[in-house]
């Protein structure tokens, strides 16, 4: 994915018509979001990261997107339901709950890239949301920005629960981040920590 086809992926999650196979259209009326269409959105936005934090100006339609895309989530799934809009079923709580974590991070890495805050600034709590989601298989496109996170909290007195959050996203990755071994590998080397060594031991085994 290169940056303009990130923002046309932005843009296509916009669309609501019934033939659409987007986020909204998922909505309304509703019939299940799909894990795909989460994780497509936050790879568009790792793409297109340097747009949003490099330049003094930014691309107003890029914004927009997400802000809009973000905003209609939102509205969409807060209630109460309206079988005209939302068909028979309205989002399941879980689901709903899935989706305002989901809509809580899109905001917060966009907010932080705005500000000038680097990548792996920006996506530092994504981690946790891999494993909580459970969508590591389909995210290994993060897997080189999550072993630089834990490669850079190697050289640092760190809060463990990183260390351990990193470990297990990556791990949930499964082979798709063998390439992070090493720094995994090393992190377990220079912890005496339980839970951090438990972590290590146990995305070794599914990265290798």
């Amino acid at each position: 994915m290169d940056s303009s086809g990130a923002k046309a992926v932005l843009l296509r999650h916009l669309e609501c018509g019934p033939e659409d196979d987007t986020i909204l259209s998922a909505l309304r009326p509703y019939r299940g979001v799909k894990d795909d269409h989460l994780v497509e959105v936050l790879h568009a936005l790792l793409t297109a990261a340097p747009q949003l934090n490099g330049p003094t100006e930014v691309d107003r339609v890029l914004v927009h997107a997400i802000w809009e895309l973000c905003r209609t989530v939102r509205a969409w799934t807060r209630g109460p339901h309206e079988p005209m809009f939302h068909g028979r079923q309205f989002v399941p709580p879980e689901e709903k709950r899935r989706l305002e974590s989901w809509t809580d991070e899109v905001e917060s890495i966009t907010l932080s890239l705005l500000r000038g805050s680097s990548v792996a600034m920006a996506f530092f709590g994504l981690p946790w949301y891999v494993v909580d989601w459970g969508v590591g298989p389909q995210t290994a496109f993060l897997a080189p920005l999550f072993t630089e996170m834990l490669q850079e909290l190697t050289k640092e007195e760190s809060d463990d629960d990183d260390k351990v959050n990193l470990c297990r996203a990556l791990g949930s990755m499964g082979p798709a981040a063998r390439g992070a071994a090493a720094v995994i590998r090393t992190v377990g080397e220079r912890s005496t920590h339980p839970e951090v060594r438990a972590a290590v031991a146990e995305a070794l085994r599914a990265t290798t």
